[in-house]
């Protein structure tokens, strides 16, 4: 069953569709980006397709010829493959409504207040040893076996006492984000970043950070040389959305 808060993703980029014609898709083994009239938006490939360059070629030109309706739609098929390609099309849709720079988590670690304790979906080094060095409790959520840290089933349980939860926007690639969504605590500062990110008005409880694409050609090159979505940043701009509403969808 598809978790609501994803199919109210799909019905806000449906929402945005004007010219309803997909003008440009390129597919790798990581990273699938497509452009609409609103703009280009980019999202993780969860899991490694392992296609031939030529059979991405023929899904790629498939693509093209949906309907962006459809295209955005499949976003909630069970394929995961198919449904990161929909993701990019609603992030091509989204994009345009980040309206502030890119939020910086630091600023929660650096108040003149006692040590917070973060929470982390994922282990991001750099996250992790930033928080280490400013003396900051830290709850870490990994599927991977990584000493020190919790399993996501932990999440119930531990995560309503961080004071900043961090997650990263591939999650919605997987479509496993919302797992993590009743665990945190109404008070917590919650960010969500990385360029698979939406920037939807649904997601309005928290700091939005995703990445606007500045040139289409080198992005779509590399996605196709199977770049991930870390090697396009020097074609991107970091960008984003501050809390609109102090709410969670579940």
């Amino acid at each position: 069953m598809v978790a609501q808060i994803y199919k109210n993703i799909v019905a806000e980029a449906l929402h945005f569709i004007v010219n309803n014609e997909v003008i440009d898709c390129a597919i790798g083994d990581r990273t699938v980006a497509v452009e609409s009239d609103r703009g280009t938006g980019i999202a993780m490939l969860y899991a490694r397709s392992n296609r031939s360059r030529k059979q991405l070629d023929d899904i790629e030109q498939s693509v093209r010829t949906m309907t962006l309706e459809s295209l955005v739609s499949t976003y909630l098929e069970d394929d995961p493959f198919y449904a990161s390609i929909g993701l990019a099309a609603i992030n091509s849709l989204l994009i345009e409504k980040s309206d502030t720079p890119a939020p910086d988590y630091q600023n929660a670690f650096l108040h003149d207040n006692p040590p917070v304790h973060l929470g982390l979906v994922g282990y991001f080094a750099p996250v992790v040893h930033f928080a280490k060095k400013h003396g900051q409790k830290l709850s870490v959520f990994e599927l991977r076996d990584i000493p020190d840290t919790f399993r996501p089933e932990d999440a119930e349980k531990e995560m309503p006492s961080c004071d900043v939860v961090i997650l990263t926007g591939s999650a919605f690639s997987n479509r496993s984000i919302h797992h993590y969504f009743p665990c945190i605590s109404a008070r917590a500062e919650a960010y969500i970043l990385g360029p698979s990110t939406p920037m939807a008005d649904c997601l309005g409880r928290f700091f939005l950070g995703s990445s606007r694409i500045l040139r289409n050609k080198p992005v779509f090159d590399a996605i196709r040389n199977n770049a991930s979505c870390g090697s396009l940043r020097q074609w991107m701009e970091k960008t984003g959305r501050a809390p609109q509403k102090q709410r969670i969808q579940k």
